[in-house]
């Protein structure tokens, strides 16, 4: 009988699934998704501090620990050191064609009003006890005001007798007691707002768009740059953007790096919004969305806005001022309305060839933890300012980088790499003797 030794001998079974390089660890991008919520919907980002009761806010301006609000023609002078318990402590209500508050902008110790058919340049050096020290006629009915250096820019509308005029106005203020109209420059539609960069006055003018005047010679204003745009009815400079509000036609981001040659670079256009007006700080803007309230929108980059944040106010919000975080909105009959902002980090894990891994263990320090969805996707909201360091981590794999570091604001975007580690399997040698 023969001895047949057959050796079959498994030896071993090596797995190995390597990824491709990882993405860079840090990523300050925007998610291309600026869908509005569903109809009575809210997402984070704002919270409710204050209100304040008054007849019909229509705009309002932060300095130091007072808000100043033109409500119902009068300017009204509110402490808000107690953001949640702000408090009335001046008011001032110049006789019927004197000026009624229509719009304002304030300016060191002094609030600019304009109304029919007067500026007026009120002290409040004592918010209790505001007084006018200056006031030059001239208006008929304005609509935006702002106030840069030693000029106040307001645009209006005029009656001529044989139809209306749309003007810029300049007033030269240097002496507050004495102010007096130094530039005009014209328009053939009306102007509703109006905003001063530099040597350059951006005005909101309607279905004719976002208007360029050059006014290093208040005297002699001249308009160098237009961009043509569906309905501008507020205008708002931050850095080298302007944020044009166009009611529903939404927020148009305009890079004016060039005056000469804007161009738009966002767009923020949900069905629905109604955009009036916007504040921006820290690579956030905040829109003033009337019946819907107040919007959050992380602009840090202006070609893809994203929406973080929504609070249906109980008015209209007409304007918002923005400070260190809190948000003050005009909201028509409602008064005035106190909102705090909170802050979001988000982003992706992914595998070789941006494959999505979901079920991803994200953790920020201060104890958030989430995991990711079907998409890869994983967000914190609604983080107060401060500096945030994330790891990943799932059974099975490792992540580059090991972890990502944050400050916000603004928001942020990291992704993640996800490499499926390297497993070995040893199989026993088996002998079979015959």
């Amino acid at each position: 009988m023969k001895h047949i030794k057959i050796l079959l001998v498994v030896v071993l079974v090596l797995l190995l699934v390597f990824s491709s390089s990882p993405l860079e660890g840090l990523a300050i991008s925007q998610n291309e998704d600026e869908t509005a919520p569903a109809s009575g919907g809210e997402i984070d980002g704002l919270t409710y501090v204050g209100h304040l009761d008054t007849d019909d806010a229509r705009e309002v301006a932060v300095v130091g620990d007072y808000a100043y609000i033109c409500d119902w023609g009068s300017l009204r002078i509110v402490d808000i050191s107690d953001p949640t318990t702000p408090v009335e402590v001046g008011s001032y209500s110049p006789p019927y064609g004197e000026g009624g508050c229509g719009t304002m902008a304030v300016a060191g110790n002094y609030v600019y009003t304009g109304g029919w058919p007067v500026l007026n340049i009120v002290d409040v050096t004592n918010p209790s006890a505001p007084v006018r020290v200056g006031r030059a006629s001239g208006l008929y009915i304005p609509h935006g005001m702002t106030v840069d250096g030693a000029y106040a820019y307001i645009v209006d509308s005029t009656d001529t007798g044989s139809g209306y005029l749309y003007r810029l106005l300049i007033f030269d203020v240097s002496n507050v007691t004495h102010p007096f109209i130094t530039g005009v420059f014209t328009f053939t539609i009306g102007a509703a707002d109006v905003a001063v960069a530099g040597n350059y006055a951006y005005v909101a003018n309607l279905e004719a768009g976002l208007r360029v005047i050059d006014v290093s010679n208040p005297s002699a204003p001249f308009e160098v740059g237009v961009y043509a745009s569906s309905k501008a009815v507020g205008v708002t400079i931050a850095g080298s953007y302007a944020y044009v509000a166009e009611e529903s036609y939404g927020l148009r981001i305009i890079d004016i790096s060039n005056p000469v040659a804007p161009f738009q670079v966002g767009l923020f256009d949900p069905e629905g919004y109604y955009i009036m007006k916007s504040a921006v700080e820290s690579g956030y803007a905040y829109l003033a969305a009337f019946e819907t309230g107040v919007v959050m929108l992380d602009v840090s980059n202006p070609a893809e806005s994203v929406m973080v944040g929504l609070y249906n106010t109980d008015g209209w919000a007409r304007e918002v001022a923005v400070t260190d975080g809190y948000i003050y909105a005009a909201d028509g009959f409602n008064g005035l309305v106190i909102l705090h902002s909170t802050y979001s980090i988000r982003g992706t894990v992914t595998k070789a060839g941006g494959v999505p891994v979901a079920g991803v263990t994200i953790t920020a320090t201060g104890g958030y933890t989430t995991t990711t969805d079907i998409f890869g996707a994983y967000a914190f909201n609604d983080l107060e300012s401060g500096t945030y360091t994330l790891t990943a981590s799932m059974e099975g794999y490792s992540f580059l980088p090991d972890s990502l570091t944050f400050t916000v604001p603004p928001g942020a975007v990291g992704n993640f790499m996800a490499e499926l580690l390297v497993t070995k399997v040893f199989l026993p040698v088996i002998v079979l003797n015959r």
